[in-house]
């Protein structure tokens, strides 16, 4: 970008701070864009366009703040032309004289509504990555920060349901399928709360399961490969001893950032002196079966514990059907 560019959206962005009127912003935001395409054009590299573009998306933001605040007529749609109801309120006004076109002022009062925190946020991220700024990524940001507003209101009231970990009994077979919590996901389509609320590690050791578990006691419980080491966390904070596991080998691969993952672990651990199953209650270690809908696991396993230990009262923890011969906890059943 020439020195007389850099000059021009230097006096732009000083000039943006101070912009009280929407034709100026708009002229800001104009400039700035056509800015963003000379860099493009002339090859000048990310530098240069990101500078364009984060003028431009302050414009955009202020701009959403200004038109946010244009009186408008009570129960008046955003989302028609002025000129199909005539200028009627001030809000319609503005966008006539600005030549401002409905799905603009839309864009710009949803880029508005992101926090000035998460915003700047996102500037620094994308320019700490290598990454280019754009509209897209802001709105996208809204979209994030929207969804998760939601899901939190979603999992809350999830929760507020659970009924109390304390059914009265001690069982000495445990079941148990944690939702854990993933600190990253591929995509937001992708991420665990999408389908269910999940807790994490402090939340699941902190589960009232030492007063419903046996002296003598087995625990079946569910985990991934990146789960882990905090599964043996949660098994020493019910107060159980780590033994060994099954595996379920999947019959669809999955995603994964070191291994593509088509399988998970059903860990076993114990308390007191319960003893293993009788010789011919011990199944392979491993168990195929196809993968059915998110975080649903194999029924077989029912049959299996069932087998393994005949006698005992069982439970299951975090269940999202009821089973014959079973307690049940959870928020799905």
């Amino acid at each position: 970008m020439t020195d007389n560019a850099l000059v021009r959206l230097s006096a732009a962005a000083q000039a943006l701070v101070e912009a009280k009127d929407l034709n100026e912003v708009k002229q800001i935001r104009d400039l700035a864009q056509a800015a963003g395409v000379y860099a493009r054009a002339a090859k000048l590299g990310l530098d240069a366009q990101n500078t364009a573009a984060e003028i431009k998306l302050r414009a955009e933001r202020k701009a959403g703040e200004m038109l946010a605040q244009l009186e408008r007529e009570p129960g008046e749609r955003t989302d028609i032309t002025s000129s199909s109801v005539g200028r009627g309120s001030e809000y319609r006004a503005v966008l006539d004289d600005t030549g401002t076109s409905r799905q603009e002022a839309n864009r710009w009062q949803t880029e508005a509504t992101l926090p000035e925190e998460v915003f700047e946020a996102h500037i620094a991220g994308a320019k700490a990555e290598r990454k280019e700024l754009t509209t897209a990524g802001v709105l996208e940001e809204v979209r994030s920060l929207t969804q998760a507003e939601n899901r939190k209101g979603r999992v809350d009231s999830i929760i507020a349901k659970n009924k109390p970990l304390d059914t009265g009994k001690r069982y000495s077979v445990i079941y148990a399928d944690p939702p854990w919590r993933y600190e990253y996901s591929i995509s937001n389509s992708r991420e665990v709360e999408n389908h269910y609320p999940t807790m994490d590690l402090e939340q699941i050791c902190l589960l009232p399961v030492p007063g419903i578990a046996a002296q003598d006691a087995i625990l079946f419980m569910w985990t991934t490969s990146p789960k882990l080491e905090e599964s043996m966390q949660v098994i020493r904070a019910w107060g159980f001893n780590y033994r060994t596991c099954l595996v379920w080998v999947k019959d669809k691969i999955g995603m994964g950032y070191y291994a593509r993952q088509r399988h998970e672990l059903l860990l076993i651990a114990k308390r007191g002196d319960i003893p293993p199953p009788d010789t011919d209650a011990r199944f392979d270690s491993v168990i195929e079966a196809p993968r059915q809908a998110h975080s649903e696991k194999p029924h077989v396993v029912y049959d299996m514990i069932e087998t393994m230990y005949p006698e005992f009262d069982r439970i299951e923890l975090f269940a999202r059907n009821r089973r014959a011969g079973w307690d049940s906890w959870g928020n799905q059943v």
